[in-house]
């Protein structure tokens, strides 16, 4: 019941999208895939990008919390980041990954809106949680030693996928 789900021709295509040439049944058949599946509170997906905008009405209630960790400028699980509750900032090697650029959150959204709330779109999974892992700036760049460090982090810090819709074209 999302606002913007016809929009998401990709997951369901009934060939009427406006927006451009719409052609029936193109697409991944999602409505078939969530009547079989919809995703577990216990999967963990890292969203390596530009960050998340944390207050996001469709995502903000899926994101991964670190629960070893409390506000409190001290690093509780000794983990080498301090107060990392949501996530890391890897650009500006901080706490707070709020995306400045729009491309995290869109990806963030595409993985996992909340369905059924009737706001703007579904997410592909509707019950896991997104770790966010800033790795792009404002301008949509990064380096490739942010990239490293961002895996390695959700690695250590229990997620089960890693996305990365990222690319790059230098010498690493």
């Amino acid at each position: 019941n999302e606002t913007l789900f016809s929009r998401q021709w990709g997951l369901y295509n009934d060939g009427t999208f406006s927006l451009s040439p719409a052609i029936n049944d193109a697409d991944i058949d999602m409505d078939l895939a969530w009547d079989i599946e919809q995703g577990s509170p216990s999967i963990v997906i890292a969203v390596l990008d530009a960050g998340l905008k944390l207050d996001h009405p469709d995502i903000s209630g899926r994101v991964w919390v670190n629960t070893n960790e409390s506000t409190n400028n001290t690093d509780d699980d000794s983990n080498g980041y301090v107060d990392d509750i949501q996530g890391w900032d890897f650009v500006n090697n901080d706490n707070d990954p709020t995306d400045d650029h729009g491309h995290g959150t869109n990806v963030a959204g595409i993985i996992g809106a909340e369905a059924n709330n009737n706001i703007g779109y579904a997410g592909v999974d509707w019950n896991s949680k997104i770790m966010i892992c800033k790795i792009l700036d404002q301008n949509n760049s990064g380096l490739y030693s942010w990239w490293t460090e961002a895996i390695y982090y959700a690695v250590d810090n229990g997620a089960n996928v890693i996305n990365m819709s990222v690319g790059g074209s230098g010498f690493s």
